[in-house]
């Protein structure tokens, strides 16, 4: 289903089930995603933009292009867990949860990688988050 730009997503820990918005820092003009990372420079926080079509991301240390960063929970501390492999570039996707349990955004770790995909369980959950999120779906031109 083709999604439009820009649209804002709450998202969860997949592992604790807690909020991932940090108030604190705006990104887009929305909370960003808060995650802790682990880079060749050490550990430090990610935000990423709520916003999903948006590539915009902030962190507290440098991340080299193309490295592949290790993500965490800030809550829990634990990794978020690996989906599946990047169809562009080949390394890990991880996932984060829409609220509401709607279904599951998976992001690309490499640094510079575009790739990030909204899933659904099943056609209900697509109907709630289509319901939740109207303009979400690019509509048919006649």
């Amino acid at each position: 289903v083709p999604m439009t730009k820009d649209i804002p997503l709450k998202l969860r820990c997949k592992m604790c089930g807690k909020d991932l918005s940090d108030p604190a820092r705006t990104i887009d003009d929305l909370p960003g995603i808060r995650l802790k990372m682990n880079v060749e420079k050490g550990q430090g926080v990610l935000w990423l933009s709520a916003l999903y079509g948006s590539y915009n991301v902030e962190s507290t240390l440098p991340i080299r292009e193309g490295e592949i960063v290790t993500l965490s929970c800030p809550h829990c501390k634990m990794l978020l867990p690996e989906s599946r492999t990047c169809d562009r570039c080949g390394a890990p996707l991880v996932f984060l949860s829409l609220h509401g349990n709607l279904g599951d955004v998976q992001v690309c770790r490499r640094k510079g990688c575009r790739n990030h995909v909204i899933e659904f369980s099943d056609f209900s959950k697509m109907q709630a988050f289509v319901d939740q999120y109207p303009d979400a779906i690019k509509k048919k031109k006649d």
